[in-house]
């Protein structure tokens, strides 16, 4: 399963004094902060759409850390055929 960037992620450049190769920031889009003189309907559909910006990032953190587990999963595995290996090669080092 290969990794996917969250459509939720916008990447952004970062002024260095430095270059760093390869360096990339993320954020995720805000909707403009709201005058103090709004209505409180334009606060209610400011308020919806943080809401659904909040619901959209619950599901992909859900995803991403399904993933991860798969991942470690495989890796585990992973590393027990190469340890196994290793120690058959050691032993058969050991016999001779």
């Amino acid at each position: 399963m290969p990794a996917q960037l969250s459509t939720l992620l916008v990447p952004v450049q970062v002024q260095q004094d430095v270059p760093v190769d390869n360096e990339i920031h993320y954020i995720i889009p805000l909707p403009p902060a709201l005058p103090h003189t709004s209505t409180r309907a334009d606060l209610h559909r400011e308020n919806q759409q943080l809401q659904h910006m909040i619901h959209f990032a619950e599901v992909q953190l859900e995803k991403d850390f399904t993933q991860m587990k798969l991942m470690d999963s495989e890796n585990g595995q992973l590393h027990k055929q190469v340890h196994a290996k290793e120690k058959r090669k050691a032993e058969q080092k050991g016999t001779t």
